[in-house]
């Protein structure tokens, strides 16, 4: 039947209504931000946006009309909850600043989502997605947090050269390989690795000057944290190093 689900215990702030199958919207529904200002109005298939649908941003008409994943040009955020998605196509949105996948089944591809120069925000909860995710043409990433719940795949992610990334968490992670250049202005770090395949992680402390809280679990890591004199939060378990 039809639902109202809220972000707040006290129920004052709606993030989606609609009716549910299965756990996830069909049919008509709508969508709300934190601040109880709509952002989706129109039609769900499996949790995903599909169909005739209208979109807001901050309150403000953004689009009317027939919507898919494929069709997102001139918003600056992207944000689903549950369902699959067989491909993100994201081509001409290159001025999305915020990116939210949140409690994804499954994604089976991706298509353009390389090219986001002015992405700021990258969220993404799923329990399977494609092994390679490459972010390193978005430099002007702050936050990133991934969250990989279908271990038995290594992932390898490529967020190459981040000269404005504050906060950066990997959780449950099989870590195939990281790839994550100047992180001067990292400020939290959080990842914990995956115990069963003991994730592989090497990362460059020796610029963190900035860094102000460090948590590290289930991991293979080479530590020195000489050059981290901002450190005041510092939770290290479960890791070890190859040698």
């Amino acid at each position: 039947g039809k639902v109202v689900v809220y972000y707040d215990k006290e129920k004052d702030h709606p993030r989606y209504e609609g009716r549910l199958e299965k756990g996830v919207l069909q049919g008509l529904g709508k969508e709300y931000d934190e601040n109880g200002l709509l952002t989706y109005e129109g039609g769900f298939v499996n949790g995903l946006h599909e169909g005739e649908a209208v979109i807001y941003e901050a309150g403000v008409l953004k689009y009317q009309g027939s919507l898919a994943l494929k069709n997102l040009a001139g918003l600056k955020s992207v944000s689903l909850f549950q369902g699959n998605i067989s491909d993100i196509d994201l081509t001409g949105t290159e001025n999305i600043e915020s990116f939210s996948l949140s409690d994804m089944a499954s994604i089976s591809s991706w298509t353009a989502l390389q090219n986001l120069p002015e992405l700021k925000s990258f969220y993404l909860k799923a329990g399977d997605f494609p092994r390679d995710l490459d972010l390193s043409a978005s430099p002007l990433l702050e936050q990133v947090t991934i969250e990989d719940k279908y271990q038995d795949t290594p992932r390898n992610l490529n967020l190459g050269r981040q000269t404005h990334l504050k906060e950066f968490r990997l959780i449950s992670w099989n870590l195939g390989s990281l790839v994550l250049e100047d992180i001067s202005s990292m400020e939290t770090m959080f990842i914990e690795g995956n115990s069963d395949y003991g994730s592989s992680l090497s990362i460059d402390f020796s610029d963190c000057v900035n860094l102000k809280s460090l948590e590290l679990k289930k991991c293979v890591s080479d530590l020195d944290l000489t050059a981290c004199k901002s450190l005041t939060d510092v939770h290290v378990s479960g890791v070890h190093s190859d040698d």
